[in-house]
């Protein structure tokens, strides 16, 4: 449904994407989101998602987009969330890195030319150079091999972990280049996401 901010009473379809809550990057962060096959319109952020049953189970937060417009799949923070953050009345942190991550199979052909077969691990994107991944030296398109000794190939275990641990807390990459190249040990201190 559309929300009440310009968007009244229009009615979206779409179909849930799949059955758990994944993490989107959002306005330069991962959130917990579920991912809706289904176009939603601009104006519509805010706006509840409902079941066959008229139940909110999610609201609208956004959309994947290309220079060609809406790609058909929107993002929505699950009714738990909003729950949480109502119980709470107050603002909600949770631990980051202040940059994106993508998995290494999803590059572009001429990237994965240039990366060795058996590199694993997960690629650094929108390093905010004042975040404490650029303050760091870590640049886009690093290669994360490494986390505190474990490695991760897909992003949700990755943010997962990430969000078990405290702010603050210190955390060191084993990272390299696109090439497999250049390995070397970076630790950060956690910043704060709210």
């Amino acid at each position: 449904m559309g929300s009440p901010i310009f968007r009244h009473n229009l009615l979206l379809r779409g179909a849930i994407a799949r059955r758990s809550e994944s993490y989107s990057w959002y306005d330069g962060s991962f959130t917990n989101t579920f991912p809706i096959t289904g176009i939603a319109a601009p104006g519509t952020s805010g706006g509840p998602w409902v079941n066959q049953k008229g139940e909110v189970f999610a609201i609208q937060v956004a959309g994947v987009t290309t220079e060609r417009g809406h790609q058909g799949v929107s993002s929505a923070v699950g009714l738990h969330s909003i729950k949480l953050l109502l119980e709470k009345k107050a603002t909600i942190s949770v631990p980051t890195i202040q940059a994106a991550v993508e998995e290494l199979w999803g590059q572009s052909p001429f990237l994965l030319k240039t990366m060795p077969d058996a590199l694993k691990g997960l690629l650094f994107r929108q390093v905010s150079p004042k975040g404490v991944c650029g303050k760091a030296g870590i640049k886009d398109e690093d290669i994360m091999r490494e986390v505190n000794g474990i490695t991760f190939q897909r992003i949700e275990p990755f943010i997962s972990y990430i969000r078990s641990l405290q702010i603050g807390e210190e955390v060191e990459f084993l990272i390299c280049d696109a090439k497999g190249e250049n390995k070397k040990k970076i630790s950060i201190l956690l910043a704060e996401l709210r």
